[in-house]
């Protein structure tokens, strides 16, 4: 058992290097302008925080893009924006090349989704997202919210 808490440091470390991924935004290629992961900042009911949205590569603000909000892990907490990325989603639409169909916003925030604080992070990125990309369908993200209360 001595053996095991001495080298569960070292084993936690392994673990935590293998599940972490670079920042998918610099692995896509030849996006057009205004598409891929464009980090951002939302100021409402929680403050300033920063953010990071995926817009399609073959984003046309005329046309409707169902929305994904993607809520990260513990070891994706933060305030930089971008660590929210680099788990799940992030990395599978950067292997993907940006050739993914969805509007995806990542807020970020500490350890707990469940707190109002929380909440409202999430919340201000979608309204932000509303405000600056026609044509997201975020109306389902909204209910969600509204029914988890």
């Amino acid at each position: 058992m001595a053996s095991v808490l001495r080298f569960s440091p070292v084993l936690l470390l392994v673990l935590m290097l293998g599940c972490s991924h670079d920042n998918p935004a610099t692995q896509l290629s030849s996006m057009p302008p205004g598409t891929g992961f464009i980090l951002r900042e939302s100021n409402g009911k929680a403050g300033t925080h920063k953010y990071t949205v995926f817009i399609p590569r073959t984003y046309n603000a005329s046309q409707k893009y169902p929305t994904i909000v993607f809520l990260h892990g513990i070891g994706e907490s933060g305030s930089d924006g971008i660590g929210c990325t680099t788990v799940g989603l992030g990395p599978r639409i950067a292997q993907m090349n940006g050739n993914f169909p969805f509007i995806v916003v990542f807020p970020q925030t500490g350890f707990n989704w469940t707190t109002p604080e929380s909440e409202n992070i999430m919340l201000d990125a979608l309204a932000d997202v509303k405000k600056n990309y026609s044509g997201p369908l975020i109306i389902g993200a909204d209910l969600q919210c509204t029914q988890a209360k």
